[in-house]
């Protein structure tokens, strides 16, 4: 991977945000090609690098192929970029997706978010159109949580970004808020805020869907084009309300599904989230009263600062972005406006 979670800790540790007074110059020799790598001559030690960066090499003395005598404390790897879709335009709001999905499960939200902002929804890597992390970097939540960083950095976003996620995104959300990543966060019925493991139905009903899927092709495509099958499929998966998903996005969930290429390994690597108490951001939580994957056994408050709000929508399941659009980006567009100062003063009253 490239150096984006250095970069940042780089701008949080020194305090400053003009990027050539990074700690640790060897990070901007990476950071470079990644947010322009279409321009003429961009190669390792190709012209328009050697242009750019002549006077931090001159001054760091670091090689033209990006090597240094004293390496990046936070490591680096090489780094497969995830893809993405944007819409809209002002300031970045991601978008992260739950395990077995891609960036299509926020296709019925993105058109009102993006009436307002610059909206990034990302293929988690394994998920989607894009690759695995790799080899020897397993899918855990906190790779991932470096990984959506790198990605970041590699389309230019080098500030702390509003994030928002689902499910598996949810928690990747928060963990990127531990590495700095985050300017706020909205985990809608994130996962890993359970005691020790995940509720053991999950497992059971993800891996039957996703093994019933792959054996029975022709049958699951054909029930996910029936309205009333439709609504018994997905009722504790996605939503109560499946029949009103139209059987484009229902066939789009099932193939999602079928073709994660990391779906084994990500679940296999879940864990729970821990030591998210100090995070000083805001932080809005949101589990719909009718989520059949996680129960009130799996929403611990404990493991989130004392000034994180806490949401209960009524008709919401466990991705609710088909059941209630308009609901679910009015909860992401005011968490933005919402602080934790203002939570104490409500508290106070």
């Amino acid at each position: 991977m490239a150096h984006a979670v250095c970069i940042f800790q780089c701008q949080l540790e020194s305090e400053i945000a003009p990027l050539p007074l990074l700690r640790h110059p060897h990070c901007l020799t990476r950071l470079v090609p990644a947010v322009e790598p279409s321009l003429p001559g961009w190669t390792s030690g190709g012209t328009l690098r050697a242009v750019l960066l002549s006077p931090v090499f001159a001054r760091y003395d670091i090689k033209q192929d990006g090597s240094h005598p004293e390496a990046c404390p936070h490591g680096a790897q090489h780094m497969e970029r995830w893809h993405y879709t944007e819409n809209g335009t002002g300031i970045p709001l991601v978008l992260l997706h739950g395990v077995g999905m891609s960036h299509a499960a926020w296709k019925p939200v993105v058109p009102f978010l993006s009436k307002h902002r610059r909206v990034i929804a990302f293929d988690t890597a394994g998920f989607g159109q894009s690759l695995p992390l790799a080899p020897d970097s397993p899918p855990t939540i906190h790779n991932l949580a470096k990984a959506l960083a790198d990605n970041l950095i590699a389309i230019g976003i080098t500030q702390p970004v509003d994030l928002v996620g689902n499910s598996m995104g949810g928690q990747l959300a928060l963990e990127a808020a531990k590495l700095g990543v985050a300017h706020s966060v909205v985990a809608i019925s994130p996962s890993g805020l359970w005691q020790r493991h995940p509720p053991r139905h999950a497992k059971a009903l993800f891996f039957s869907q996703r093994y019933f899927a792959k054996r029975f092709p022709g049958f699951s495509r054909w029930l996910m084009g029936s309205p009333m099958a439709r609504e018994i499929m997905l009722y504790t998966a996605i939503s109560p309300g499946g029949r009103n998903i139209p059987t484009e996005d229902a066939l789009r969930i099932r193939q999602d599904l079928v073709s994660a290429k990391a779906f084994n390994s990500t679940f296999l690597n879940t864990e729970v989230f821990a030591d998210g108490q100090r995070l000083t951001i805001p932080i809005t939580v949101a589990f719909g009263a009718r989520d059949g994957i996680l129960g009130k056994a799996s929403q611990r408050h404990d493991t989130l600062p004392a000034h994180t709000r806490w949401l209960e929508p009524p008709r919401w399941g466990h991705v609710p972005m088909w059941r209630d659009p308009a609901g679910v980006a009015g909860l992401i567009l005011n968490a933005q406006t919402w602080t934790p100062l203002e939570r104490q003063r409500t508290d106070g009253q």
